[in-house]
């Protein structure tokens, strides 16, 4: 299972119908983008947008089985308004998202956006004729033993795993043990391929994941079985640079010094000493695309395959 830089990247996903021999009826999809400055002008903006029918389209007459929610941290002191709103302007039987660095979605001109470092919500609605969707939220601070019964973890996540095809998936970035948490979940629900994302960071007190008409942290997922499921695209990855540095001296949010074996010095300095050892064409990457790995005690990977290889979470730069 792999974690992109932001949540909807990774949920760029085809939704296929499970072989059948009767017709399944057809699924819609109908995306949103705002990025006006107020909340309450965002969800007009969104839901205007989704309202409105574009050419050879019909409206839908009945609510949305799923929306998917995503929206910049810039709107974080708003979050706890923002499902309620939502809720009240777009008919959706489930909702469930998260916050991002970014957000991408088709926006009132019809061409698909990415919004980075500014204002923005995306909003994507669902119908999925025949699909058995079941959300759950967890609260990342208990999780079930790994060396137990599978059925704890069912339990826990409230839901047989008999017929689940896909989940979505969406961690609060506070959430502690999140390779313990996505290895339990692979545990109970084997033939689910699961896709999602770690929300983004943001200052405010409350959490970072919407589920429903809540704000709250641990993990929100959806289940989807019955007609349909997800086939996952995944993002490429980063091919790492240089040797793993070890933060030496940091002053609150500043890293000052690193040290790796001998070498040492000011990330500026370890940067040049990488950047001098790079061939002409890896130079040329880094000028486009040069991201930062950070390694966190919870982020570390099990004993598995590779022992001591750490997890990164990876940030643009």
């Amino acid at each position: 299972m792999a974690w992109p830089l932001r949540p909807l990247q990774q949920l760029q996903q085809r939704l296929g119908a499970l072989g059948s021999p009767k017709p399944t009826p057809e699924a819609h999809c109908r995306t949103a983008l705002s990025n006006q400055p107020a909340l309450e002008a965002a969800v007009a903006d969104l839901a205007q947008q989704l309202q409105a029918s574009g050419p050879g389209q019909a409206q839908p007459a009945q609510p949305a089985d799923l929306a998917l929610v995503f929206c910049s941290t810039a709107y974080a002191t708003d979050l706890q308004r923002l499902l309620p709103l939502l809720r009240q302007a777009i008919p959706s039987q489930h909702w469930i998202g998260c916050t991002g660095g970014g957000v991408v979605g088709t926006a009132a001109d019809g061409q698909p956006h990415e919004l980075e470092q500014q204002p923005g919500i995306s909003v994507s609605l669902l119908w999925l004729p025949g699909a058995e969707l079941q959300l759950f939220q967890l609260e990342g601070d208990a999780l079930p033993d790994l060396d137990g019964p599978s059925q704890a973890w069912t339990d826990w996540v409230g839901a047989d795993p008999e017929g689940v095809h896909s989940m979505l998936l969406f961690i609060d970035p506070g959430c502690p043990a999140i390779n313990d948490l996505i290895s339990g979940l692979d545990y109970a629900y084997p033939a689910a391929a699961k896709v999602g994302g770690i929300a983004g960071q943001h200052n405010a007190s409350h959490g970072s994941l919407l589920f429903n008409d809540q704000v709250v942290g641990g993990a929100v997922g959806c289940l989807i079985s019955g007609s349909w499921r997800i086939d996952p695209v995944v993002a490429q990855g980063c091919k790492p640079i240089g040797p793993v540095f070890e933060v030496e001296q940091a002053e609150r949010n500043v890293v000052q010094r690193l040290r790796s074996g001998e070498q040492q010095g000011t990330p500026v300095a370890c940067l040049q000493q990488i950047l001098e050892g790079l061939n002409p064409q890896e130079r040329e990457l880094v000028r486009h695309s040069l991201f930062l790995g950070v390694a966190k005690n919870n982020f570390q990977l099990g004993a598995d395959d590779d022992t001591d290889a750490p997890a990164f979470l990876v940030r643009n730069l």
